[in-house]
């Protein structure tokens, strides 16, 4: 969809004024009612370009693992509001495989991370990852050998982990004691920009 949706809500009309102006003309407020125009724009815009349209391919899926039938999903696209039933299938397909690549590429990081700093031994070392393991009490992480096995629980331990040591970075350069201080004690950033109307830091054109 063409249409553009600032963070504050707001439909951008500047990119494809004349679609934009066309749909507030049917008596719809183009602001208030935005997610109606952009249904009603992505409906139109399908018999331009079938392969172009997100809603319909999502309206197919949620047919499809609602378990609606090729006969219901079909008839929604005869009436312009999904994919058809095969190109709902294909969608289905492409999606699975690539959710299986990336869950294959996952696990091999993980693991390889798991056999090059995760060491039982270190579990009386400061900050090494077994010890932090004891600490928040993660009893399902042990090790590169069961990571395929649960596979959850070690990818998460190792997001927080991460997460915590980038935090405590961060605070100790700015020489934040609190995650209530509003400004760094040492080494402020510069500003790199001022923006006197805070409605304007979502425009594009600044």
């Amino acid at each position: 969809m063409l249409i553009n949706l600032r963070k504050s809500g707001m439909i951008e009309g500047h990119r494809v004024p004349m679609f934009t102006s066309y749909l507030s003309c049917t008596g719809h407020d183009v602001v208030k009612e935005h997610m109606n125009v952009i249904t009603a724009g992505t409906t139109l815009l399908h018999s331009r370009n079938a392969e172009m349209s997100a809603l319909h391919y999502n309206v197919g899926l949620i047919l499809d693992h609602g378990g609606a039938t090729d006969e219901s999903i079909t008839t929604m696209h005869r009436l312009g509001l999904s994919m058809s039933a095969t190109s709902v299938k294909r969608k289905r397909k492409q999606l699975v495989t690539r959710q299986k690549e990336k869950l294959d590429q996952g696990i091999v990081a993980t693991k390889l991370m798991y056999q090059v700093f995760y060491k039982e031994s270190s579990c009386a070392d400061k900050g090494t990852l077994a010890q932090l393991r004891n600490i928040v009490n993660r009893r399902e992480v042990t090790g590169k050998e069961a990571v395929i096995e649960k596979f959850r629980p070690h990818y998460v331990f190792l997001e927080d982990t991460l997460k915590a040591y980038v935090l405590t970075a961060a605070t100790d350069h700015f020489g934040i004691t609190s995650l209530q201080d509003e400004k760094p004690t040492c080494h402020s950033p510069r500003p790199l920009l001022f923006l006197k109307d805070k409605a304007d830091q979502y425009s594009e054109t600044y």
